[in-house]
């Protein structure tokens, strides 16, 4: 009989810290984490912006692969053609992602207490300070 409270505490025990580490994990991700969407990215990478990452990109497709001449420019035409495609993808994905993320803090605000809530929007007006300062969604 005390193997099995044992057995019992322990899957108790592992299950709490697994949801605990699942929990931190989703908190991270959609609190704590600068957005690959913002609007300062290029001053984050220290002044470069997507031309310098096509660039790139481009000159490892040659060496990688060993591209001919006619592969090259037909690589990068396509990436060109798709890039303005990709560009509104990730425009319409971040309003979505915003519209979460406001709703995810509400959720999170509607468990709080008042003086919580106050520590809660010290704690995003912190983080968002630290990101340029967007994403105040009260």
């Amino acid at each position: 009989m005390v193997t099995a409270a044992r057995k019992w505490m322990s899957v108790t025990l592992v299950s709490t810290l697994v949801l605990g580490i699942g929990a931190g994990i989703l908190i991270d991700r959609l609190l704590l984490v600068p957005s690959v969407f913002s609007s300062d990215r290029v001053e984050r990478r220290g002044g470069r912006d997507h031309r310098d990452h096509g660039r790139r990109l481009m000159e490892k497709l040659r060496s990688e692969l060993d591209l001919e001449d006619a592969q090259a420019v037909a690589v990068e035409q396509a990436m060109s053609e798709n890039h303005e495609v990709a560009r509104q993808f990730w425009k319409d994905s971040r309003l979505e992602f915003e519209t979460l993320r406001a709703q995810f803090r509400n959720d999170i605000r509607a468990v709080l207490t008042e003086e919580q809530n106050a520590r809660f929007d010290e704690m995003l007006a912190e983080r968002d300070k630290n990101r340029g300062g967007r994403h105040v969604d009260r």
